[in-house]
């Protein structure tokens, strides 16, 4: 996003431009419009730079973001309204605006049938509490470009103190692990390749 040179009056300030365009503005596309409602989509700005001094009007602004959604239908929904938008509301201030956009991550779907083989090999080996249902995440996962062309199963592991006062996420600076944890891990993967070799020798 470019602005031109001083003076201010004959200048269109990227920065203004910029303050349109995060999350709370276009180009937000809006999600109650754009996108089905038992579908979930999130466009989040994460990082603005613009200009070098407090007294000089900037000459552009580069916004960096995220867009993430649990299929590549509301994705590619979700890519053409924020293209529309980010072009209306450049025009309308008389400016421009080159997008660079990466096809990040895919969603990461499990095939259903693996699925069900890591829940129960999962609770036979750990028992019938080892296996809570839990809230999908918008969160990237290279995992999910393997399942694109391969049946699998991608699970997590619980880490966490049990006694903990706070459970920290993992990308969290004061997340702690139970190394505890791991053993259980290594148990259940090799466990999981001889109940997969079965269930395969079974079909």
């Amino acid at each position: 996003m470019r602005g031109a040179r001083p003076p201010p009056w004959r200048s269109i300030p990227p920065t203004a431009k910029a303050d349109r365009t995060p999350d709370r503005h276009p180009p937000n596309p809006d999600v109650s419009r754009d996108v089905d409602p038992l579908r979930s989509a999130v466009l989040t700005i994460g990082k603005i730079r613009a200009g070098t001094r407090y007294n000089a009007i900037a000459q552009k602004a580069t916004l960096e973001g995220t867009i993430r959604t649990f299929g590549s239908h509301t994705k590619g929904r979700v890519k053409d309204r924020f293209h529309s938008i980010v072009g209306g509301v450049t025009e309308s201030m008389e400016a421009s605006a080159r997008i660079r956009f990466w096809d990040g991550y895919p969603a990461t779907v499990n095939t259903p049938e693996w699925a069900e083989r890591v829940r129960k090999t999962a609770q036979d080996l750990l028992g019938p509490d080892a296996t809570p249902e839990i809230e999908p995440s918008l969160g990237g996962e290279d995992f999910g470009r393997f399942l694109l062309d391969y049946p699998g199963a991608y699970f997590r592991l619980g880490t966490a103190f049990s006694n903990a006062p706070e459970k920290e996420r993992l990308h969290d600076s004061r997340f702690d692990i139970d190394e505890a944890a791991l053993q259980l891990g290594t148990e259940l993967f090799a466990q999981l390749a001889v109940d997969a070799l079965y269930q395969l020798e079974d079909r």
